[in-house]
C-alpha cells in the first residue's frame, strides 16, 4: 500500500498505475475523437491544440507519480517535495502559455486538454477508491 503521512493506508502501487493508464487510454480515445470531429469541423489545429493539452496532463500526472514515489521511497524533506512540486508545475505552466500564445487564436484551448486529462485521471482513482471502500 501507499501509505500517506499519518499511516492510513491508500491504494496500493499497482491500482495507483492501473489508474493512469485508465486515464490515458480514456484520453487517447477522447483525444482521437476530439481530432477527428475537429478536423471534419475544419478547426484540425484546435484539436491538436486540445491532443497536446492531453499529452501535456499525462506527462505531469506521470511526473507527479514519480514525485510521490520518491517523496515515500526517500523520506524526503517537505521542502524539497514543496520545491519539485512548483518547478513541474513552472513547467507545464510555461510550456501551455508557449502553446497558447503561439498558436493564437485557437492556442488557449491547451488548457482543455490538461483540464479534461485532470478530470479523467481523477475519475479514475475515484471509481477505483470507491469499489475499495465498498469492498472493504
Amino acid at each position: 500500500m501507499v501509505d500517506g503521512p499519518a499511516g492510513r493506508g491508500g491504494l496500493s502501487l499497482a491500482q495507483v498505475l492501473a489508474c493512469y493508464r485508465r486515464a490515458l487510454i480514456a484520453a487517447a480515445i477522447v483525444g482521437g475523437v476530439i481530432l477527428i470531429t475537429l478536423a471534419v469541423l475544419g478547426h484540425a489545429d484546435a484539436g491538436f491544440v486540445i491532443v497536446a493539452g492531453l499529452a501535456l496532463g499525462a506527462w505531469n500526472g506521470r511526473l507527479v507519480q514519480r514525485s510521490m514515489l520518491r517523496f515515500v521511497a526517500e523520506e524526503a524533506g517537505r521542502r524539497r517535495f514543496v520545491g519539485a512540486t512548483l518547478r513541474r508545475l513552472g513547467y507545464i505552466t510555461a510550456i501551455a502559455a508557449a502553446i497558447a500564445f503561439g498558436f493564437q487564436p485557437v492556442g488557449w484551448t491547451v488548457v482543455i486538454g490538461i483540464g479534461l486529462f485532470q478530470m479523467f485521471y481523477v475519475a479514475a482513482q475515484s471509481a477505483t477508491l470507491v469499489r475499495e471502500l465498498r469492498g472493504a
